[in-house]
């Protein structure tokens, strides 16, 4: 029995490689919507037309759109392509914030960690 024969360790090679991708390229959430949108309408295109599904271009296609998906999860989770992220204001200003503190987390020897709103 090979491993690679099963195709749930296929898509999540085709997942993983995605995250790595998105991850060390530090792609943006159009380019990788835009691959995932692509390949998605080619792998919806080839299901409607190609009745046997058993040849390599459907499992090629399936295999990029899992890719897809891994690049856009993490182009969406990286905190520079959130817009109201707190980094993106600037450090010169002289702003007081308020805090409310909603949950107290378990405290490490260099830290103390809080969740806020």
């Amino acid at each position: 029995m090979k491993i690679l024969d099963f195709i749930s360790v296929k898509l999540t090679i085709g997942l993983v490689l995605g995250i790595l991708l998105g991850y060390s390229f530090d792609i943006i959430p159009t380019i990788a919507m835009t691959f995932f949108g692509i390949s998605g309408v080619v792998l919806g295109l080839i299901f409607i037309f190609d009745t046997s599904r058993t040849r390599i271009g459907y499992g090629i296609c399936a295999f990029f759109c899992t890719v897809g998906i891994g690049m856009v999860v993490i182009a969406l989770a990286q905190p520079n392509n959130i817009k109201t992220h707190y980094s993106h204001i600037p450090a010169t200003t002289n702003e007081l914030w308020e805090l409310e503190v909603r949950e107290i987390l378990k405290p490490t020897n260099y830290s103390q960690r809080y969740i806020v709103s």
